[in-house]
């Protein structure tokens, strides 16, 4: 069976950020919960919304602000958050709602040759309920916003990130505190 056999035939957690519909495979994501109390990660780019202390872990929180076309102005106060799994540890992507664990039939998306483009963390598109999904692939979504990171903070001077602070994105994002 190929992989795009298989990827299509799994449930998927369906949610909303402003008027954009994603969904991740149901299988990699842990819990849907209110969105915590996040403490913000000095010298981050705006994809990392912060840290939160969440079931005796820190776990880091993202935006998907980079996947949207619209205008930031008009988007919601992400009420919720999804506990993504993927990789070496578990992460959070705020929402301003999540619907629904659907069984979607995503067609597949472009194939992507740059992998530090936003577009490669998109798999395919699917419809539900008369609305456009984007499907997300969650280990290439956390492996852009690591680079992203490590990008931001490679950019900086290293006494803005603060004397002694030797974190790397990998740390922050793979939860290896």
């Amino acid at each position: 069976m190929s992989n795009l056999a298989t990827y299509c035939d799994t449930t998927h957690c369906v949610f909303r950020r402003g008027s954009t519909w994603f969904a991740f495979p149901a299988e990699n994501i842990r819990e849907v919960c209110e969105r915590p109390t996040l403490v913000a990660v000095p010298g981050s780019t705006n994809v990392l919304a912060g840290l939160c202390h969440f079931r005796s872990e820190f776990t880091p929180v993202i935006r998907l602000d980079h996947l949207l076309t619209e205008d930031g102005a008009r988007l919601g106060e992400e009420p919720q958050m999804l506990i993504v799994q993927s990789g070496d540890g578990a992460w959070g992507v705020l929402a301003d709602e999540v619907r629904a664990l659907v069984s979607l039939e995503p067609s597949a998306g472009e194939e992507v040759t740059d992998m530090l483009c936003w577009t490669s963390a998109i798999t395919g598109w699917a419809a539900w309920e008369a609305e456009s999904v984007r499907v997300l692939h969650a280990s290439n979504l956390r492996d852009l916003i690591e680079s992203e990171l490590t990008r931001s903070w490679s950019d900086k001077q290293h006494g803005d990130r603060g004397a002694g602070n030797d974190s790397t994105a990998a740390d922050i994002v793979g939860n290896k505190s």
